[in-house]
Formats: C-alpha cells, structure tokens, sequence
C-alpha cells in the first residue's frame, strides 16, 4: 500500500462530505469510505502516540511539535467530517419521519441507509410514536399556515409555569395557565406540538 504524503492527510474526512453531494436526495451509505477514515484517524493516533508515549509532554522535543500538531489536526478535521457526515444523514431520516405519518420507508429508501442508520429510524419512530400516543400530539401534523388568512392562531395555555417569553417576531407573551392569546403561528407552534399550548378552532 501506497503511504500517504503529508498533502493527503484529512482527505478521506473531506471524501466523506463531497460524496453527501453526489445526489440530489442523498447517495448510499458509503462504509468503505467510512471504515476508511477511521482506520486514518486510528493511524494518525498510533503517529501521535509513538512520538509522546516515551517522553513527558513537557519533553517533547521540539523539532517533533509540528509533526504532532500535523498528525493532531488531520485527526481532528476527519473526526468532524465523520459526524457532519453522520449528522447530517440522521437529519434526513428524521425529516422524513416527520413529514409523513406513513413511517414505513419504501425498498429504494432503505437501500440509501446502513444498518445502523435504519436501527436509528425504527427507534426514533417508536419513539416518536410512543409520545404521540401518550400525549395525544401529532407530531407529523403540519403546523404552517396555507394561505395568510391561517398566520394567526388563538391558543389558550393549558401548562403552568411557562411565564414571559419572548417571541421571535419580538412580541411579549405572558402565558399564564388558561389564559388564551391570539398570536402568529410561527411564534407558538413549537409549543403547541410540546403540549403547552392547546390551539383553539
């Protein structure tokens, strides 16, 4: 095997988030590339520990500092790569648990994810689900508003203990238990779906 030069260290990190944009959904799960990257970060471990573990941190030569910190922020740039790279994956997944109440993902869908990304998906539905059920919230419910007539909404309280806040559009609310407001949506709708708020027809 080819060893790497100094110039390609980190780039199976950024191999990672280029391959993220190589479909307009989303590409297959690549664990070659995956496993890949880890073994770099685990061989850049190794560099590191060979040229610490046989002197103090405060002897460590100083024609070796720029080896460490080379070794030290290649193995840093390709761990972020990997959880950007995951991170953003698992967004997918819980968009579109979100988006439909069909939480079923059709063959083509499941064929785009690992196996350990489906395991994330059929616990975060049974979670999601779990929640719904308990507290009676649909939380696939599509909370936006079709036309501007829908913008404002009147909600009453329905929890106490919520107090002042401050909405994104600026505005003060006081939410006292059973108190009801007549407020932009978008200002309250996180609340509504937690239960806090009861949006009143």
């Amino acid at each position: 095997k080819t060893p790497q030069t100094k110039m390609e260290y980190g780039n199976k990190g950024k191999e990672l988030l280029i391959d993220l944009k190589s479909s307009e959904f989303l590409s297959a799960y690549n664990e070659d590339l995956v496993r890949a990257t880890v073994q770099e970060c685990n061989q850049h471990f190794d560099e590191i520990n060979k040229m610490t573990k046989a002197v103090p941190a405060d002897a460590i030569p100083m024609d070796c500092a720029p080896f460490l910190k080379l070794h030290e922020a290649a193995l840093m740039r390709n761990k972020r790569c990997l959880l950007a790279y995951h991170s953003y994956r698992l967004d997918k997944l819980r968009e579109m648990r979100s988006e439909t109440a069909n939480a079923v993902l059709t063959p083509d869908i499941r064929a785009t994810f690992g196996e350990a990304e489906l395991d994330f998906y059929s616990e975060y539905d049974r979670l999601v689900s779990n929640y719904g059920a308990q507290y009676g919230v649909n939380l696939t419910a599509d909370l936006s508003p079709p036309d501007a007539e829908e913008h404002y909404v009147q909600v009453r309280v329905v929890q106490e203990g919520l107090g002042k806040i401050v909405t994104e559009s600026g505005n003060s609310l006081v939410l006292e238990l059973g108190s009801t407001h007549f407020v932009r949506r978008a200002d309250v709708e996180h609340l509504v779906v937690q239960g806090m708020l009861e949006q009143l027809d």
